[in-house]
């Protein structure tokens, strides 16, 4: 099962690829003061955010990596894809994939506005998880990164997405409700 759509409408149905959308989102705030370049800030919020990361993920999980390119259809000036960065083997990346979406109504885009799903089946152990999080920390609050999109890593063991834009908060969307619940118990206790 290659196909991003083949996976989710087979696997994953609850899942959104886009923003905070879908049903089972847990939202954790990864920082309180926003938009500093306060480098204790940016180490606060990367260490929370991969202590999530590498509480979920095993090395040898199967993932989905995705970014989320947002563009108007007749966009001259591609927005570079970024995942070539975090990728450790780099013939992986000829097995990049991408999904357009545009017109699509489940996802309420603007008459002019497409979303490109670029996509990559791997193993955890596979990317550079530590970098991406660091640079999704940081790149708008002052760490020398260009400008990142949006990432989400599906690990196909556990029907958990990681959903994340940049240092303000992450999102982990869950296949029910109970998974859902399990979770919040648990970070509600370590993160208070």
């Amino acid at each position: 099962m290659n196909s991003l759509r083949e996976y989710i409408k087979n696997e994953f149905p609850i899942l959104k690829l886009k923003g905070e959308e879908g049903k089972h989102i847990l939202t954790i705030e990864l920082c309180y003061k926003y938009f500093t370049d306060d480098k204790r800030y940016i180490g606060y919020c990367y260490n929370k955010a991969l202590e999530i990361f590498e509480d979920i993920y095993e090395k040898d999980d199967d993932i989905i990596l995705i970014m989320n390119v947002y563009e108007e259809k007749d966009n001259i000036n591609k927005e570079s894809v970024r995942i070539r960065n975090y990728v450790k083997n780099k013939k992986l990346i000829k097995n990049l994939n991408c999904i357009t979406i545009q017109d699509n109504e489940e996802y309420n885009l603007e008459d002019d506005e497409r979303i490109l799903h670029y996509y990559l089946h791997c193993k955890v152990n596979d990317i550079d998880y530590k970098n991406l999080i660091l640079h999704l920390c940081g790149h708008e609050v002052g760490l020398n990164v260009k400008s990142m999109g949006h990432y989400f890593i599906i690990n196909k063991n556990k029907k958990i997405c990681y959903i994340m834009l940049d240092d303000r908060c992450l999102d982990l969307a869950f296949e029910n409700d109970i998974q859902k619940k399990k979770y919040k118990r648990k970070y509600n206790k370590i993160y208070k």
